[in-house]
């Protein structure tokens, strides 16, 4: 074989066929440090983040949106507290007492509270959920390096190069939709935070509501540690592939199964990521 045919099978082709994966982790690290400041117009600010990654300029802002939602939940919570009141003095074999309306005043009191003064609580946990998943990030970990090239992983590399090229792409782009959905998903729960808070006023079927949206906002915040959790397991897990790969006493063609290695460690990682929230909602009751 020639020269320069071995160093290019050895070297750039195959280092060229883990840049999809890599990249795509590289995005990943990036879109799970980021950091939520509901001070400013903060999905311009989001667009202007990823369009810094991706290049081009952000074309909307959320803060009018949430004002819109704002003064329909300052609406909605003077509804909601009117069916209250009605519901409980409509009841009439049940006494009605000032416990009963000083609980109702309380809570519409509370949502209004939440309404206008529940950004910086939210900007809270999010900052705590941020912290706590750092512990466990490190972008080395996840990252696939071809430090075994041998006459098996070119072997691999020729006949199973492109379906690694698709594995790497799809499984890389699907960890990337799930931590950048998540993302979406928080500014529109805090974008429709107005209306779940005044659900809190009709007290009853209606306070319901707001405890479900608190129950979501919580698992997509705390979504982060879990994935960056999975992160770390596989990456020892990803770990002892390798090692089992290379200390495989099958001489030149350890590489070969160095590469079915990763490609059984980048679907795992998928899978694990994509099911991370389902089991923290699991495992929490925040359904």
């Amino acid at each position: 074989m020639p020269e320069w045919a071995t160093e290019f099978l050895t070297g750039g082709f195959s280092q060229g066929l883990m840049v999809p994966w890599n990249w795509c982790m590289m995005v990943a690290y990036q879109l799970m440090n980021y950091r939520f400041d509901f001070q400013e117009n903060y999905l311009e600010q989001f667009l202007g983040n990823l369009t810094g990654l991706f290049g081009g300029t952000p074309l909307i802002s959320i803060q009018d949106i949430y004002e819109w939602f704002l003064s329909a939940g300052l609406i909605l919570l003077n509804l909601f507290c009117l069916i209250g009141f009605c519901r409980h003095a409509s009841r009439l074999r049940e006494n009605i007492t000032m416990e009963m309306w000083i609980e109702l005043f309380i809570k519409a009191i509370l949502g209004n509270l939440l309404m206008l003064y529940g950004l910086p609580i939210l900007q809270t946990f999010l900052g705590v959920a941020s912290a706590s998943s750092k512990i466990f990030l490190d972008t080395s970990q996840v990252q696939i390096v071809s430090d075994n090239i041998d006459i098996g992983a070119v072997l691999a590399y020729i006949l199973i190069g492109i379906l690694f090229v698709l594995a790497s792409i799809v499984c890389g782009i699907l960890i990337v939709i799930t931590v950048l959905s998540r993302i979406i998903n928080i500014y529109i729960l805090t974008c429709t935070m107005p209306i779940a808070c005044a659900a809190l006023a009709g007290g009853g079927e209606m306070e319901r509501t707001a405890w479900a949206w608190f129950k979501t906002f919580l698992s997509y915040c705390f979504e982060i540690i879990i994935i960056a959790l999975v992160f770390k397991l596989g990456g020892y897990f990803n770990a002892v592939l390798q090692e089992w790969a290379i200390g495989a006493e099958n001489g030149w063609f350890d590489g070969f199964l160095s590469v079915i290695a990763s490609t059984v460690y980048m679907v795992f990682l998928t899978v694990s990521v994509k099911g991370a929230g389902g089991l923290l909602r699991k495992a929490f009751d925040l359904r």
